[in-house]
């Protein structure tokens, strides 16, 4: 939970609506991306991970070790900007864990937080780490499944780990109530970037093994992808910086349809794009390392595959 002294400095003044998604579910297995709207529910969690800067990841001398505690932390500072009802904070109603929804923490802190609400029921919230989801369940590695009332949404073709956000209420008999929820497919538990296919995920890992390798030379290099309350963009920005000031940015467009195209040298505006068959056989590593020629201590840097 986020301590007194952060709510006080980070007044809430973004609605982070918890209540029930308006139309029909879509059906299992259909990716976020092919659907009409996103959930409601979708585009809250979007909101928050783009708060706490979950779609960008800073270069290794900036960010250090990163943990898991370390990304649930920088989501509950900016839980504070939110709040699920006028004058209730989303950090005051925000857990990161399911132990306190079975020992009773949870349904105890919304029926406290009605006075504040004129008495009208308050909507919680569980944002889980979770190994494995699907319709009914998130599944937590070492704790028991996560079960839910009604169902998760989310595009469970794409393996774990997610971020699965569950929204709770308390029952007539006091008893915290798992409603509903989204599953969001992350990188990993060190970074929380929001992925849409295993392909997306290798993408970011040859970019933190790139970081890597230039963090040995003295420069930062930032990745950051773009992120909306309309989902996961598909838009790349790759910032590599030297200790002199110079600084060269490059943009790449994920795309998941191995017949586009675009990215060639002719045009250092346009993006490359990077698709799966772009991505495995070696195009767009090639096209970063030839890139980074023009960044002092790049020169004949390599860059590798996830597995290579």
């Amino acid at each position: 939970m986020a301590t007194e002294e952060t709510l006080a400095r980070v007044a809430p003044c973004r609605s982070f609506d918890l209540s029930e998604d308006a139309g029909l579910p879509p059906l299992p297995g259909t990716p976020a991306s092919d659907q009409a709207d996103a959930p409601a529910l979708a585009c809250r969690l979007w909101e928050l991970l783009e708060a706490a800067s979950h779609n960008r990841i800073p270069a290794p001398a900036r960010r250090g070790d990163t943990s898991l505690p370390d990304g649930f932390d920088a989501i509950m500072t900016s839980a504070a900007e939110f709040e699920v009802m006028p004058g209730i904070a989303l950090a005051d109603v925000l857990w990161t864990r399911s132990a306190p929804y079975w020992n009773g923490e949870i349904a105890y802190r919304l029926f406290d937080k009605r006075g504040a609400a004129g008495d009208a029921a308050v909507p919680g919230a569980v944002l889980l780490f979770a190994q494995g989801a699907g319709r009914r369940a998130a599944l937590l590695g070492h704790a028991q499944p996560f079960v839910v009332a009604e169902a998760i949404l989310g595009s469970f073709d794409v393996p774990g780990p997610y971020l699965v956000l569950v929204v709770c209420e308390v029952d007539p008999l006091g008893k915290a109530r798992a409603l509903r929820g989204y599953a969001q497919p992350i990188l990993n538990g060190q970074h929380f970037m929001p992925v849409a296919s295993g392909f997306e995920r290798d993408v970011f890992q040859a970019l933190i093994a790139l970081q890597a390798k230039l963090d040995a030379h003295g420069l930062e290099c930032t990745v950051s992808r773009t992120l909306s309350p309309a989902g996961p963009g598909q838009d790349i920005e790759i910032a590599v910086e030297h200790e002199n000031g110079e600084r060269l940015v490059l943009h790449a467009v994920l795309c998941p349809d191995d017949g586009a195209k675009g990215g060639g040298r002719k045009d250092q505006a346009a993006p490359f794009i990077v698709t799966p068959r772009r991505f495995a056989d070696g195009s767009f590593l090639a096209w970063l390392e030839g890139e980074l020629v023009a960044v002092p201590g790049a020169k004949g840097e390599s860059v590798e595959r996830p597995g290579d």
